[in-house]
Parts: C-alpha cells; structure tokens; sequence
C-alpha cells in the first residue's frame, strides 16, 4: 500500500492543505481514510514538472522518480509517477482551461467521492490527494483497448451492467440535459459569438429541447453510468498464465446518474473513434449480441427476445443523444479549451450524425 505519512504532512504545512476524513466502512481495507486536500494549482503549462513537485511532498520517501505523459485526453492532462525504487505508481489528473465550464466542478466533490464509492465495488483505484484543478489516484494496471473482438465486446457489456447495479445514495436525476443546459448557458456568455454563432446556438437550444422531449417518450432507467466509455478508457487485464483476461474502467470524470441507453449508445458510438468513421458502427446484430450479454448479466437470469428487442429500440434513440450531447460538448470545448485538437471538425461530425440519426428515425415512426 502507498504510504503518504499523512499525519506527519498535515502538521508541519497546516496553511498549505487539510486533510478530509472520509468515512468508508469498506472491508477491504487498502483505501487509507484521509484523503488529503491541497489548495495548490498546477500551471498547465509546466504540468509534469509541478506535479512531481507535488508527489514529493505527498509521498515523501519517494526519491527517485520517473514521469510518463499520457497524450491520449482531449479535455485534461495526465501524468503517470512511478517510484523506480518502490515501482508503486500513481496518476496526476490535471484538469484542463476552463473545463469547470464543461465537468461540472461544483460536483467535483461528488466525482472524487464517487471514485471511493466506486473503489468499494472494485471499480477504480484509490484516491490519494486532491488539488485545486486535479486528483491524485492509484494506477490501474493493463493494456488500454486498441482492438474490440467479440468476446472482449462481451466482457465490457457484463462489466458495464455491473457498474449500472451499482445504487448511488444521491437523488437519481439524470445528469444528460443538466449538462448540455450549462454549456448552452456557458456559451451564451461568450463575448466573441457572432451574431450568426448566437442564431445557431439558439437552433441547437430550441433542438435540444426537441430531443429531450423525444426521450421522455422512450424508457430508459437512470442508474450510475461511465458517460465516456471510450477504448482509452477501457483496461485489459490478463492473469500470469494469459489464461484468462478481464476488463476494467478507468477515468470516471464524467460519471454519474444517467439514462442507460445513454452510457451503452455512447459505448458503441466510440467505435468509430476522434476520426468519427461511422463504418465501425456496430451493426444491429452485434449490438443485439452485446446487448442479451449486458441484460443477462443485469438481470442476473436469461434475456427474452423481446427484452431485447425494447433495450435495441432504447439504445438507438438514445445514440442521437450521444451525438449531440459530445457535439455540444465540442462547440464549448472549441471556445474555451487550450488543448490542441480539432473541436470544431469533431463537433460539426457529431451534430452531422445526430441530425442524420433523427431523420432516419422520424421516417420510421411516420411509416
């Protein structure tokens, strides 16, 4: 277990950080009960070299250290700290420009309580520290998913139904239209819209409400989801012999109360990656496929043909949410984010595919 020599930080820099106790009650028995808080804010632009910094003074009897920069985040940077003589591992989540605007960090408190309820279930790593923009937590080990066959396919629907069984003791609102609503109200306040920017905003707002109203109609249970399960999030694991492998979930950011068919149509719109190649889609029976694996293992018994039959018609009409909802995302992103990427292309294929999804859709239900 790492050591963090809690007690003895916390008297000699009482000005600089507290510590908060956190009851768990959790019998594994690994997660220290003191997380502690730094008031500190790591520049952005010198990441790696002031997260050391901070390392050092978490775990002072780490010595030698050695850094890995992971390239693979579009919103925020991370940074891999290993320990060369110990070889225990810890990752630095700093997040990026502004994106209290896009994660809602008035729930940053919840998302870092959520990661320990989350660890409870054996979901995720424990959490050492945090900072003013960013978390101090253990390292998953194993590969991140670079290709999806069908029988790893299968394992991440059992794990995700695993994750969906997990109650939540807040209040179950669905995290989806909160979310948009605030970029919509973030972007509203931009002074360098145009006056043809704002007009199309005001489209978006009036088809956001058009969505919303259309999933009412629609029954998708609100249970706790990833909201961003794409492969980099996504961990292989095998055991010594490579007999056997599993997956696990990492970077739970995103992660909260949502729509079902929200967190699995959103799985499988990752398929298709930053490049939005939509002709790695899952095709209807692969998701059919997936989807009796995910029920079976929910509901803890075999799926009937119309059990499935309900969750396909659900996670379809749920995909244009996903379109839209990372398509709002990306219209925000691209005004505020200082991190290199094309937001704007990738947001203009998303809305692109949400309103080639809706009119397929209304076309059937005019049929």
């Amino acid at each position: 277990m790492l050591k963090s020599e809690t007690d003895e930080i916390t008297f000699k820099n009482r000005n600089n950080y507290k510590t908060d106790d956190v009851k768990r009650g959790f019998e594994d028995g690994h997660i220290d009960s003191k997380i502690l808080i730094f008031r500190d804010i790591i520049p952005m632009d010198n990441f790696i070299e002031h997260s050391t910094m901070l390392i050092k003074k978490l775990f002072p009897q780490w010595r030698h250290l050695k850094t890995k920069e992971f390239t693979d985040g579009i919103t925020n940077q991370l940074i891999l700290i290993e320990n060369i003589e110990s070889k225990e591992r810890v990752l630095v989540r700093g997040f990026g420009n502004q994106t209290d605007l896009l994660i809602d960090r008035n729930q940053e408190l919840k998302s870092y309580k959520n990661m320990i309820m989350l660890s409870k279930f054996g979901f995720c790593k424990t959490i050492y520290a945090r900072f003013a923009n960013g978390l101090v937590y253990g390292y998953q080990e194993g590969i991140p998913l670079d290709e999806n066959n069908k029988k790893i396919a299968i394992l991440i629907a059992k794990r995700l139904a695993s994750l969906h069984k997990i109650q939540d003791s807040s209040h179950k609102e669905a995290c989806l239209f909160k979310m948009i609503n605030k970029w919509f109200a973030q972007m509203r306040t931009l002074n360098k819209l145009t006056l043809d920017e704002l007009s199309s905003l005001e489209k978006l707002i009036e088809e956001a409400n058009w969505l919303q109203q259309h999933l009412k109609t629609i029954e998708s249970p609100i249970v706790f989801c990833h909201n961003d399960l794409l492969s980099a999030n996504i961990i292989l694991q095998e055991n010594r012999n490579k007999l056997s492998i599993a997956v696990e979930f990492i970077d739970f950011e995103y992660a909260g109360n949502n729509y079902r068919g929200f967190d699995i149509s959103n799985h499988f719109c990752e398929y298709a990656g930053f490049d939005c190649d939509y002709s790695l889609f899952p095709d209807d029976s692969f998701q059919k496929e997936w989807l009796k694996a995910y029920l079976d293992e929910y509901n803890g018994r075999e799926s009937s043909d119309e059990e499935i039959f309900e969750i396909h018609k659900e996670v379809t009409n749920f995909t244009m949410a996903s379109h839209f909802f990372w398509g709002i995302w990306a219209r925000f992103q691209a005004e505020i984010s200082s991190i290199e990427f094309d937001y704007r292309n990738y947001g203009l294929k998303r809305l692109t595919e949400y309103f080639k999804l809706k009119s397929n859709i209304e076309t059937c239900n005019n049929k």
